[in-house]
């Protein structure tokens, strides 16, 4: 018996028919031992529980099941699925295991899209070849990486890539002159304070409209000097400033509330005004 390591890289295998599972575990026992098998028959299940593999059951026969698949396996070539995995740029591998009997499998690449004859004892991965797997990561043939049309001569950015290659560097003797250092030194001063009162500049610039909301206010104004200086009132002695209350007797014998009105010890109301007569 020929030892099968075609499926020793692939964690996650998509059978589409349960008829190629079925063989393959039975004249290799422990193959898929530790692996993912998801299928559109009903059949792999029990078949996949006595060996303890996780079995997935795919609803969905029309379409990929999952894009974490390594390898799909089928009997005869499909251009419908082969046209699916090109279109949803997935990369599957698929396997036509159509002849049992041969030692050679075909297999063709989600990459480059091409059929190549794999062995039983040949590990399967994503890539069918160096060349594919260069091709997937952006380099050609000759390992040098493809020239991207962004990058051409006529671009905004070739021209400053080309300008960077035209900056010459020269060395400041006069850096080493204490005059020349102090001179850098006030002007580094001098460009130091201007970007700080230009920063000021901005802050009320952004801020203008609220200082003059605030300006608006009554109660954000500040006072100024001339309120300061304000003269003071005089003093008004607590007996003028005090109210004086009208002296009439209430009926219940209580001292009147109401204020005098005027110069007159007594109130508004008619009975006070003639007890008022009547005691002068």
């Amino acid at each position: 018996m020929i030892e099968m390591k075609l499926f020793k890289n692939c964690n996650v295998l998509y059978f589409k028919k349960g008829e190629e599972f079925i063989e393959l575990i039975q004249s290799h026992p422990g193959i898929f031992k530790g692996k993912i098998i998801i299928s559109d028959s009903p059949e792999v299940n029990r078949l996949c529980y006595i060996n303890g593999i996780i079995h997935v059951l795919n609803l969905n026969p029309q379409n990929v099941p999952n894009e974490k698949i390594d390898c799909i396996v089928t009997d005869n070539r499909n251009i419908e699925l082969e046209a699916k995995i090109i279109r949803s740029g997935l990369g599957i591998q698929i396997l036509y295991i159509n002849d049992k009997s041969s030692s050679n499998i075909p297999r063709w690449c989600g990459i480059c899209n091409t059929i190549s004859l794999v062995g039983l004892n040949t590990p399967i991965s994503r890539y069918c070849s160096e060349k594919c797997m260069k091709k997937d990561s952006g380099f050609t043939a000759d390992s040098r990486p493809e020239a991207i049309k962004d990058l051409a001569q006529n671009t905004i950015v070739s021209k400053i890539v080309q300008a960077e290659k035209d900056v010459v560097i020269a060395f400041d003797k006069t850096l080493s002159d204490k005059k020349s250092t102090s001179n850098l030194k006030k002007n580094a001063d001098k460009f130091q304070t201007s970007m700080v009162k230009d920063a000021i500049r901005l802050e009320y610039a952004v801020k203008r409209e609220t200082y003059k909301k605030e300006m608006r206010q009554p109660s954000l104004r500040k006072a100024s000097i001339s309120d300061k200086k304000a003269p003071t009132a005089p003093l008004v002695r607590n007996e003028e400033v005090s109210t004086r209350l009208c002296k009439t007797l209430t009926k219940k014998g209580k001292k009147c509330t109401n204020k005098a009105l005027g110069n007159s010890n007594y109130c508004g109301i008619l009975s006070h005004a003639m007890q008022q007569n009547a005691i002068e």
